[in-house]
């Protein structure tokens, strides 16, 4: 199954820092800092020309694992 990469931190992954911020099209958080967090894995493949025509997606994705279950990023910091 998928595995976690290396050294991530995830008190830090979802923390609402400006560099982290700017990969995504939109603040997920409104501003504000994630309570919990969780980490999924997903093989994507372009879609079919049928799929593309029905529902305009260009890529289709398929869940294959769950990194991290979900976590509570308060009791994580709280912890260290």
């Amino acid at each position: 199954g998928p595995s976690l990469p290396a050294g991530l931190d995830l008190t830090h992954t979802h923390t609402g820092r400006a560099a982290t911020l700017r990969l995504l099209r939109r603040d997920p958080f409104a501003g504000e800092r994630p309570r919990w967090v969780r980490a999924r894995a997903f093989r994507y493949r372009y879609s079919t020309f049928t799929e593309l025509r029905e529902t305009g997606a260009w890529w289709v994705r398929r869940e294959v694992g769950l990194l991290v279950a979900p976590q509570d990023l308060h009791a994580m910091r709280r912890a260290r």
